[in-house]
């Protein structure tokens, strides 16, 4: 994803307007119009006003560009000094490996895994679209990494109905055009607004 997109996304995933964010963030609706269509690129300062206002990472707009050993071993050392990162050798198999001591991003790593081999057994036109959602809902997980209270297994159990409720939604829409698409979203919109309503009542 480009950042223009990542802005797009997660301003979108937290349900604000162009409009919404600008304010939050202290920019003007055109900077931010033109940083989402990528026809301009946000500066550093402005990349943090907009992290901040949508309450994320900075880091999730960074290009870690890993090309060399040292490259590599940076963001390593880095992840062994505030995220309990331990490597270790095997030399009963001669194999290396690295994990975390932190209970929270194993269970996170774990869950990804398993919805990655899910991912494997979806209709291929499918995959790159969840594989990028799923991505990007773990970047939006503000949980302090010094936490350790775990999630239990049913948020993978969610996770999973999720995955296999969106691969149907994208099968139905598949093949419709562009108006046609643009109706079943409205009536979805409408449905779930309906439904949460009556919820309430």
């Amino acid at each position: 994803m480009t950042t223009g997109e990542k802005i797009r996304y997660f301003r979108t995933s937290h349900e604000l307007t162009q409009e919404q964010l600008a304010s939050q963030s202290g920019l003007s609706i055109s900077a931010l119009q033109k940083y989402e269509s990528d026809e301009r690129k946000p500066k550093p300062e402005q990349l943090l006003k907009i992290s901040d206002a949508l309450g994320i990472s900075i880091n999730i707009f960074m290009d870690f560009d890993i090309r060399t050993v040292s490259d590599l071993f940076s963001l390593l050392f880095r992840m062994e000094e505030q995220a309990n990162l331990r490597f270790y050798k095997d030399t009963t198999t001669d194999t290396v490996g690295i994990y975390f001591e932190n209970e929270y991003i194993t269970e996170k790593i774990s869950s990804y895994a398993e919805m990655l081999r899910e991912i494997d057994s979806m209709n291929p036109s499918h995959q790159e679209l969840m594989h990028t959602k799923i991505q990007n809902e773990l970047l939006n997980d503000n949980t302090s990494i010094q936490e350790v209270s775990v999630t239990t297994s049913s948020s993978h159990k969610d996770a999973s109905s999720s995955l296999a409720v969106e691969e149907k939604l994208l099968d139905i829409i598949s093949d419709c055009t562009p108006a046609e698409q643009e109706q079943i979203l409205d009536a979805l919109t409408f449905l779930k607004n309906w439904m949460r309503t009556a919820k309430e009542k």
